[in-house]
């Protein structure tokens, strides 16, 4: 199947999500596989023209958009992915509603061991892409939250922030206070921004799919996590609308232009590399995986600069 070469390809998981996205324009489409997509072209103040193509995977969970991005890899030849939508963000942080979430790493903390002592978590880590990290983190700076779309009752006079680092991934939607203090004494999850369900099967996709850290999870705070849902859906929808105003203006202002280059190292060559100037002759997945983490963190240092 022939892949289309790309800028983005954009995740979304509820319909509020993907609603405040399209707002900007897409155009409805098919994809190689027959299922539907968004189309849109978005440029910048230097005239570059950024291709996106825009799923909304409809159901909550990691396991839903790890089949979703999978197939829509097998159509696409992206340069970034990004998932995007709404999470609970951690007051702790002093992370408030409408804040913009962005992804340095993911923990998906739903896995462990029950011991006859007690629970003993064993989560699985992935790294973001670094370069557009850095230039999304920049985008702070852009009059985003001035567009009229962001405007929501509840978040009169109030500024959104952009916070960078950890965001945790699990199965379960989060409620507790008592569960996030929990959290926030845990020295795997002290440093954790906010939770969300999706990040960690979009991650591990990627990861699986193209050998590549090229994604990025970017979420608008809807909730604190605290057992306090009132005005729910208010808060959604003002949270979907501030993180998708948030990436269409960075498209609009950075001067960023994709390079997957700066991302992408593939497993195969860097064995091939180890084999011919280092003369291994086998290494195992977990040495790979740590080596190709530090490769590609140093293709991303170097382009940064």
């Amino acid at each position: 199947m022939k892949k289309y070469p790309i800028d983005y390809l954009v995740f979304t998981i509820i319909e509020r999500e993907s609603r405040a996205f399209r707002g900007y324009g897409d155009t409805e489409r098919k994809d190689e596989n027959g299922n539907l997509c968004y189309k849109s072209i978005h440029e910048n103040e230097n005239g570059y023209k950024f291709d996106i193509v825009h799923y909304n995977v409809g159901k909550s969970g990691n396991q839903d958009i790890a089949i979703e991005v999978t197939n829509a890899l097998h159509c696409w030849d992206p340069s970034y992915i990004v998932v995007m939508g709404i999470a609970a963000g951690f007051a702790e942080k002093n992370i408030k509603l409408g804040d913009i979430l962005i992804s340095n790493d993911i923990i998906y903390y739903s896995k462990g061991k029950q011991h006859a002592w007690g629970y003993e978590p064993r989560p699985t880590y992935w790294k973001s892409s670094d370069t557009l990290t850095k230039f999304l983190k920049e985008a702070e700076r852009y009059e985003w939250s001035s567009d009229p779309k962001v405007h929501c009752d509840c978040l009169d006079n109030y500024h959104p922030s952009v916070f960078v680092g950890t965001i945790l991934s699990g199965e379960v939607v989060m409620d507790s206070s008592e569960w996030v203090k929990m959290a926030q004494e845990d020295y795997i999850f002290k440093t954790a921004l906010g939770l969300e369900m999706e990040a960690a099967g979009a991650h591990n996709a990627v990861c699986k799919t193209l050998d590549s850290t090229n994604v990025v999870t970017l979420r608008g705070v809807s909730d604190l996590g605290h057992g306090k849902k009132e005005k729910e859906e208010e808060r959604q929808e003002c949270a979907a609308r501030s993180v998708a105003a948030f990436f269409v203006q960075y498209l609009k202002k950075s001067k960023h232009v994709p390079n997957p280059k700066a991302d992408f190292v593939n497993r195969k060559t860097v064995f091939e590399y180890l084999k011919k100037e280092k003369g291994v002759a086998e290494v195992d997945d977990d040495f790979l995986d740590a080596l190709n983490r530090y490769i590609v963190r140093r293709f991303d240092k170097e382009y940064s600069e």
